[in-house]
């Protein structure tokens, strides 16, 4: 049950970053056009895609997850609801934050 919460706070998460792909290459270029766009997209949708194969490892770490989330760059994905503290809390309820915590248990 907590895997399959870990699994769905991710995958709302990277359905968020997947949508707002665009705005990291406006942010830094705001005549930013095709190419430069699509090369911002691409780079989101890889991390996306490594955030939900960490939420379908029954081993992956909250941490993991952060440190992808820090690839994407300072204020991304846009989010007003706060996925990232969604998926924290996820992985809390399952005790898996980091490898510190899993050592103290």
């Amino acid at each position: 049950m907590k895997q399959v919460l870990i699994r769905n706070t991710i995958a709302e998460f990277t359905c968020h970053a997947r949508k707002h792909a665009h705005v990291k290459a406006l942010k830094i270029n705001p005549r930013a056009k095709g190419a430069e766009i699509e090369t911002h997209r691409v780079a989101v949708n890889r991390l996306c895609d490594e955030m939900e194969a960490l939420g379908e490892r029954r081993d992956s770490l909250y941490s993991e997850f952060e440190s992808l989330l820090r690839q994407m760059g300072p204020d991304f994905p846009p989010t007003p609801p706060d996925y990232s503290a969604i998926v924290a809390n996820a992985f809390a309820a399952a005790d898996r934050l980091c490898a510190r915590q899993r050592e103290a248990a």
